[in-house]
């Protein structure tokens, strides 16, 4: 999410920050108005701070070129979300997803309204005064009780969209492998900003030493990739279950006691084992801890590069990495479960360019935790 729009004084940054996560009301529906009212307007007539008797109260936009606003009209908050140009026809498809998904049993935001024109989309969600992210919820409950949501988390995907998977194609398998793994790593090795870090054969992460970039390369051929995503499935996935993107809420009417929002399908790979690496980037990487991550130290010598920074995750997070392995060991065969960690370092992959343009001095903090995602797939496959 991208774009800027004015802050009401007195807001907070901790309230801007949760309040992006209440994406809207809790109960999955089915049957959204998704019809495109109101076609042909301009961006001017469309522009939240242009709309008449609209109020912007906060920008929680983040990462991606839409933008999320927590907008007033009549007393009312709600969240407005749009887009304009070329990706109009993306963000209208996340509105497509959202109802599928809702069908399909799993707990998403409802939408309020949807409006499509040749020049832009937009959706608006209910607000929650009630809602927080997960990262919130799991610091602030029990051990019981983050275990009992992520398992409900995780238990309606694998009883709704995830159980109709079947078997991925050859030519789905090559797409992913050719363009979100090989391609990937060609760019990143060519990054300049990071050139000594990747030359070296040996990366020492806080201590502890694991094999560099060339050290692996053998695990990242085309026919060892075949190998290890031949066992991955397709079906209809969430897309992308970061902590962020699951909301909870415990007051009455939040009968699941969480929703997601912010869909993202159309992968080249849509294979339920995505969703899993999400979570596993979180707890197993520990990728919203790592976003915090101030000093950084890097050394270069003899082959051997040292990266050293803050490696604290919350012991809520360590309990919760236990208790996702322990799930995905009960309902994953050992094949898929190092497929799953294998789409981890893929994640990582596909963050390497946005780190390397946008938050240069932290690169290498994101280069040592793909480096690591892929010494666990190394480890489990005993190369």
């Amino acid at each position: 999410m991208s774009g800027a729009a004015r802050v009401e004084p007195g807001l907070t940054s901790a309230a801007r920050r949760n309040s992006r996560q209440a994406a809207a009301g809790l109960t999955a529906r089915a049957g959204h108005d998704i019809s495109p009212a109101g076609g042909g307007k301009t961006r001017a007539e469309v522009t939240p701070e242009q709309e008449p008797g609209l109020e912007v109260v906060a920008d929680l936009s983040s990462g991606s070129r839409a933008t999320t606003l927590l907008c007033r009209r009549d007393g009312r908050l709600f969240y407005r979300k749009f887009v304009f140009g070329e990706d109009k026809d993306r963000l209208f498809a996340q509105t497509e997803h959202l109802i599928h998904l809702a069908q399909a049993g799993v707990p998403v935001t409802p939408i309020l309204e949807v409006l499509r024109d040749e020049a832009h989309c937009r959706y608006d969600m209910p607000y929650r005064a009630d809602a927080v992210d997960f990262f919130a919820y799991l610091h602030t409950h029990t051990p019981g009780q983050n275990r009992a949501r992520l398992v409900a988390i995780l238990d309606s995907l694998f009883g709704s969209v995830h159980a109709d998977a079947v078997p991925a194609t050859p030519e789905a398998i090559d797409g992913y492998i050719r363009h979100k793994i090989v391609a990937r790593v060609e760019t990143l090795l060519g990054a300049g900003g990071l050139a000594p870090i990747l030359a070296a054969e040996s990366l020492v992460v806080n201590g502890i030493r694991l094999p560099g970039l060339p050290g692996l390369a053998g695990l990242l051929e085309p026919a060892r990739l075949r190998e290890l995503l031949a066992h991955d499935k397709c079906a209809r996935v969430h897309g992308d279950l970061t902590v962020e993107n699951i909301v909870c809420c415990e007051e009455e009417g939040a009968s699941s006691g969480f929703y997601l929002i912010d869909p993202n399908g159309g992968n080249l790979l849509d294979t339920p084992l995505l969703d899993h690496a999400k979570l596993l980037q979180s707890f197993h990487g520990g990728y919203e801890f790592l976003v915090r991550v101030g000093k950084v130290s890097v050394r270069t010598e003899s082959r051997v590069a040292e990266v050293d920074f803050p490696g604290f995750i919350s012991p809520a997070y360590a309990r919760l990495q236990a208790d996702l392995d322990g799930y995905l060991r009960l309902h994953l065969s050992e094949s898929e479960l190092t497929s799953a960690y294998l789409h981890e370092a893929v994640h990582w992959l596909r963050l390497m360019p946005y780190k390397l343009r946008s938050d240069p001095a932290r690169a290498p903090v994101f280069y040592a935790a793909l480096v690591r995602a892929l010494h666990t797939v190394a480890r489990r496959v005993g190369w």
